[in-house]
């Protein structure tokens, strides 16, 4: 399996089977304190087989366990503090196609873990978990999505956007968000045209939420002449956007929306990865706001962004994080955040594009250097001498306008690279100068 901060994954049948689920969720309730555990998961089939299992594991370590049934990430999240849970597993794979599947764990704060407890999570050493002390599930059904939905409501002008009538193509990929979605547009007064909001867990197109993905909600928005297009993930964390002219946006706009709809009324600290587009750095110079960036990993943003009490933060890849809501990236709060900025700003999605400063993220991996990471160092240090080094996520180097990263990767003998700048030629060439003197 794929074992990372945020979880595990791997493929169904394969890697992922009941007897590796079973064994995740009893090490993770062997770190837990005591009290019930939550479970919530996508729309992908394997789901019922990981469910059971999870729940077995779970109360061998005795832990009650409350079943969520098929929930968005975020809202599991939310629930573990609004229902006081001691921790939470959520049975997904993200962004990954439908023969994967995964686990993702929360601790009582509804975060995921820190490291050193998923470390003990993968490897329970010597632990001898008591199989003859079992849990008792939790009978009564409670729907957590109505107080959910409730709770994003509070956060947004909602009068504004009602009274604007917008009109929005919804693609929820058949995953977690298929009622969730429909639902908070409804109560922000919406005109919806859904696409794939079937709980099937089918996928009709990769399911990560980029713009080579959204090619058919692109032609729903432009044929029903609809003011913005909204794509998640398949467990609802994510979110992606089209413009009213049915041109796919970077999900780099995500969160640079939302960072200027917050910003503009309230200049306080800003926390993203360091992998996170320099448009973000551009609106908080514009708003005179404190900037941080972390290693990459939602762990790490959202740890950050409660030390410094930020307002807003999160990662370039769709992933809105709004502490007002709760510390987790959130597709839907995510929503409500744009909806509001668009109808406020009384502008078209692409006006608010056009006025953001345009940057080419280029990413490229290649096999893993046979000589040590010191060595590596020097060559990136000699490569761009003119520059300092963030050592923080691999090896970071930044001008006045571009960025470069090195990243070692968790699960492959690769290191990945990224470069960003103003041109997409001048990006590539120092992706290709990176490559030169590390020899690749």
């Amino acid at each position: 399996m794929i074992q990372g901060i945020s979880g595990a994954r791997g493929r169904v049948g394969v890697d992922f089977t009941a007897e590796v689920c079973r064994g995740l969720a009893a090490s993770f309730g062997a770190v837990l304190g005591k009290g019930r555990v939550l479970v919530g998961r996508d729309t992908r089939p394997s789901g019922l087989m990981a469910l059971d299992a999870v729940k077995e594991g779970l109360q061998a370590t005795g832990h009650p366990v409350l079943d969520l049934g098929i929930l968005p990430t975020p809202t599991v999240e939310f629930a573990v503090t609004h229902l006081s849970a001691a921790g939470a597993v959520i049975i997904t794979a993200s962004h990954n196609p439908g023969e994967w599947n995964g686990l993702k764990f929360l601790d009582e704060n509804g975060l995921f873990l820190a490291p050193e407890k998923i470390k003990q999570v993968y490897n329970p050493g010597d632990y001898r978990f008591p199989l003859t002390t079992r849990g008792n599930d939790i009978e009564e059904k409670i729907d957590v999505l109505p107080q959910y939905l409730q709770h994003i409501l509070k956060l947004v002008d909602v009068r504004t956007i009602r009274q604007k009538k917008m009109k929005v193509a919804l693609d929820c990929v058949n995953g977690a968000a298929f009622q969730a979605a429909p639902k908070l547009l409804s109560e922000l007064g919406c005109e919806i045209i859904l696409l794939n909001c079937e709980p099937t867990g089918i996928f009709p197109h990769p399911p990560e939420p980029r713009p080579e993905n959204l090619t058919s909600l692109c032609q729903k928005v432009k044929g029903s002449g609809a003011n913005i297009g909204l794509a998640f993930d398949p467990d609802g964390d994510r979110l992606a956007l089209v413009s009213e002219e049915g041109k796919p946006l970077s999900e780099e706009l995500t969160l640079a929306f939302c960072v200027d709809s917050i910003l503009s009324g309230n200049p306080a600290p800003v926390v993203i990865n360091l992998s996170t587009s320099m448009v973000i750095e551009d609106l908080c110079r514009k708003y005179d706001a404190p900037l941080y960036r972390t290693p990459i990993g939602e762990y790490y943003v959202a740890k950050k962004m409660l030390e410094v009490s930020a307002v807003i933060g999160g990662e370039g890849n769709g992933g809105v994080i709004y502490p007002a809501g709760h510390p987790g990236r959130d597709g839907l709060i995510g929503t409500a955040l744009i909806l509001e900025h668009v109808c406020r700003t009384n502008q078209k999605v692409s006006e608010l594009a056009k006025e953001l400063p345009s940057y080419f993220l280029v990413k490229d991996k290649t096999a893993l250097p046979d000589y040590p990471k010191a060595e590596m160092e020097k060559r990136i240090r000699k490569a761009f001498p003119e520059t300092t080094l963030d050592r923080q996520d691999g090896f970071r180097v930044a001008g006045k306008d571009w960025w470069c990263q090195v990243r070692f990767s968790n699960t492959e003998p690769i290191i990945r690279i990224f470069s960003e700048s103003t041109s997409k030629k001048e990006a590539k060439s120092r992706i290709d100068i990176l490559k030169k003197f590390l020899s690749i």
